[in-house]
């Protein structure tokens, strides 16, 4: 990953501006190119900071980055700006209880199994050991809404999955999306 400038967020950015991938609004030029190396970024964001899942995404012919991510990597170097106090508390969090530690409850497990079912009776949940995001990133959960379907490596991933879903249905304009 090309970290010269302070924020892997925008050493990222600008690479991908400087290799003609991008425009300066953010704009796919060269979809192959991009997916290439978002799948190259990804990867070694997994590798070196441990973060799992894709950096980036495209939605109407424009990259959206993950900022969650991005801000992860941040504080897992070091780069240390009053808006990552948060995530330096995630990161000491998560590595004192990685989620496979965690055990969901049968009741909560029943009641998202449930709230999905209100959400589409045909939903469905799927156990799969070898998960991965299509990017060859091994993940914990995806949710593919427009199939109505939640995989999981294990039940510990569905309350994550099942935010997801929240998020779907929040109004774009909504300030607990905007954050």
């Amino acid at each position: 990953m090309s970290c010269n400038l302070k924020t892997s967020r925008a050493s990222v950015r600008s690479a991908l501006i400087k290799k003609k991938v991008i425009d300066q609004y953010n704009n796919i030029l060269d979809f192959p190119k991009f997916r290439e190396l978002n799948g190259l970024y990804s990867r070694d964001a997994q590798d070196r900071y441990g973060i799992k899942g894709s950096l980036m995404y495209d939605e109407n012919n424009k990259v959206l980055f993950n900022d969650g991510s991005f801000r992860l990597i941040d504080a897992k170097k070091g780069i240390n700006y009053p808006e990552n106090k948060v995530e330096q508390e995630l990161i000491k969090e998560y590595q004192y209880s990685p989620i496979s530690d965690k055990v969901i409850s049968p009741e909560l497990k029943s009641t998202l199994i449930a709230f999905c079912k209100k959400v589409n009776p045909d939903f469905r949940i799927e156990t799969i050991s070898d998960l991965n995001d299509g990017n060859g990133l091994s993940v914990q959960g995806l949710l593919k809404l427009n199939e109505f379907l939640i995989q999981v490596k294990s039940d510990n991933a569905l309350p994550e999955e099942v935010a997801h879903i929240l998020v779907e249905m929040l109004d774009k304009d909504s300030a607990l999306v905007k954050e």
